[in-house]
């Protein structure tokens, strides 16, 4: 949860060969049940406004782990928005996003079992979850 969906996808695809599990794209995971084969599961961008959340605690309370990638609102506002980065008319427009990112932040965490950091690599990011994944016994 918490980057933009493509490099969610992206991540999941990069791991999923090391896990031996197929990737679950997020249009997809309304589909989920407990009955579903072990697989990565990419969630939904808008699973808060969407709706999802009841789920995705159907998703842990099956004994499956959420993993929270903790993007820093400045990051996010950059993949958001990066033509108005710098521009000193985008202050206001950034404070709120900042509140609302904070907010939102807050709220994906409690759904989520592990939280792993964004900085770095995109490599590193996913040599960084594996590690996460398999030190909790997930692999």
């Amino acid at each position: 949860m918490s980057l933009p969906g493509a490099r969610l996808q992206e991540l999941a695809q990069a791991i999923s060969p090391n896990l031996g599990l197929p990737v679950i794209g997020s249009e997809d995971f309304g589909s989920w049940s407990p009955h579903c084969a072990p697989a990565v599961f990419v969630l939904p961008s808008d699973v808060l406004e969407s709706g999802a959340t009841d789920r995705v605690d159907d998703f842990r309370h099956a004994g499956n782990p959420v993993f929270f990638l903790d993007l820093p609102w400045e990051d996010s506002w950059h993949a958001m928005n990066p033509e108005n980065l710098h521009d000193p008319n985008g202050l206001p427009w950034r404070a709120a996003y900042r509140r609302l990112a904070n907010s939102r932040r807050e709220q994906l965490m409690a759904h989520a079992d592990h939280t792993v950091d964004v900085d770095g690599t995109f490599t590193e990011l996913a040599h960084r979850l594996l590690k996460v994944i398999t030190a909790n016994g997930y692999s």
